[in-house]
């Protein structure tokens, strides 16, 4: 388990039981509105494919999410 903060582009995760290859990962600045309801805490932009189509969420950046290891090929 890593936070999401800690990946980049092209890493792949485990997300909702499902891997995912992230195309883009954005690190955002942390909201600092009284109102916000996610007020002082940093957040994180991902892009990722999901059944063809492209997908864009935002997340804490302190999220938890498995890293997933590509398997080797052997002959």
């Amino acid at each position: 388990m890593t936070e999401l903060s800690a990946v980049s582009t092209g890493t792949m995760i485990r997300l909702a039981d499902e891997t995912v290859t992230l195309e883009r990962v954005e690190h955002l600045e942390t909201e600092h509105s009284a109102l916000s309801p996610v007020s002082g805490v940093g957040l994180t932009r991902i892009r990722f494919r999901r059944n063809g189509r492209t997908k864009r969420r935002i997340y804490p950046s302190r999220m938890l999410v498995e890293r997933v290891r590509r398997g080797r090929n052997r002959p």
